[in-house]
């Protein structure tokens, strides 16, 4: 399992985006007192405590940011430059040391 996007819960949805603050911005009034956390790639939202979990134990994290036991957008480094639907088979890592001459 992987972690494959930022996500917040409010109300039964699930709203989705490269992180948090893009999330936010689409949607600005709508979810005020929202969860946030992520999904994974199985369509399940996991909160920031298990995501950095899974995150870990998948090999995702790239540079840990904030709070050590729980997951930021941040810590997966190359999200921005990625599609969220055409996430690579690759770690961060391997995406990182392929594209980085793109940015």
């Amino acid at each position: 399992m992987k972690i494959t996007a930022a996500a917040i819960h409010k109300d039964s949805k699930i709203y989705t985006g490269k992180n948090h603050s893009e999330i936010i911005h689409e949607n600005p009034y709508k979810l005020k007192g929202g969860i946030q956390g992520f999904v994974s790639d199985d369509g399940d939202f996991w909160g920031r405590t298990a995501a950095f979990q899974i995150a870990t134990e998948a090999g995702q994290i790239v540079k840990k940011h904030g709070n050590s036991r729980v997951l930021y957008s941040e810590d997966l480094g190359s999200w921005p430059w990625v599609e969220l639907d055409q996430l690579p088979d690759e770690t961060p890592e391997e995406f990182y040391e392929r594209t980085r001459d793109n940015y």
